[in-house]
């Protein structure tokens, strides 16, 4: 009856479980203080919670495979995945975001694939 609405896997009722335990592993991620994440988030305590959630959600969907309703095993998953992957992501959130870093990287493409980029410093 729900497949009927255009409601998947994990927007049904059966998977509250997952989200909220998801949600409880993104929340004890903020609790995990990295100094250099920390201070380059503009609202840690918001986006902790939220990419945590996110992350365990996709790794209990990963890990489902399409069973309906999802087994309690997903539940610990979901949590683990969210507080492990939460500093992974944001780390490389900031990590990617650095300006210094990336025009090092544009810099050493622009070289290497626009020789004439070059000839126009002289």
């Amino acid at each position: 009856m729900l497949d009927l609405q255009g409601l998947h896997a994990p927007f049904l009722m059966s998977w509250l479980g997952v989200w909220l335990f998801a949600f409880v592993g993104g929340l004890a991620s903020g609790f995990i203080k990295v100094k250099d994440i920390d201070d380059r988030l503009l609202k840690p305590f918001i986006a902790k919670p939220l990419i945590g959630t996110i992350c365990g959600v996709a790794l209990a969907i990963y890990i489902n495979q399409n069973a309906n309703p999802p087994p309690l095993t997903l539940l610990p998953w979901a949590l683990i995945g969210a507080f492990i992957s939460t500093p992974i992501i944001t780390g490389f959130l900031v990590f990617i975001s650095d300006q210094k870093r990336q025009d090092a990287v544009y810099n050493k493409l622009k070289d290497k694939y626009l020789p004439s980029s070059k000839e126009d410093k002289s």
